[in-house]
């Protein structure tokens, strides 16, 4: 499969501390941070105070359990193209897709995973 998309690589520790998650979180400026690695007490303590330090900016915390669904919401709005398959069908008005979406020279497209190397 041709790489068409841009990685970024990003050094981080599982095993960080607040004050280093925080200088990280800091860096990135998320709207949205989805904790997912780390024993249940110590997630929900580094999750309690990221809620206390940003609650004030409006950035949204997450701690999900293993296969729990996170929807996030985002308030500027991106407009994506539905190509493949997953375009043959308009979706109806508020309908979930479930797809891969690709970032090309500021463009959104979202495809299933099976026609990614399509596109």
């Amino acid at each position: 499969v041709a790489l068409k998309m841009r990685v970024h690589y990003v050094s981080f520790s599982a095993h960080a501390d607040f004050i280093q998650t925080s200088e990280f979180i800091e860096q990135l400026r998320p709207s949205q941070i989805v904790l997912v690695h780390g024993e249940a007490n110590m997630m929900a303590s580094l999750k309690k105070r990221l809620v206390a330090k940003y609650e004030q900016s409006g950035v949204g915390v997450w701690s999900p359990d293993n296969t729990e669904t996170v929807r996030l919401t985002f308030h500027e709005s991106k407009v994506a193209k539905v190509v493949g398959s997953m375009a043959v069908e308009r979706p109806k008005t508020g309908a979930s897709l479930q797809g891969l979406v690709l970032h090309n020279n500021f463009q959104l497209t979202i495809c299933s995973m099976d026609e990614m190397s399509a596109h």
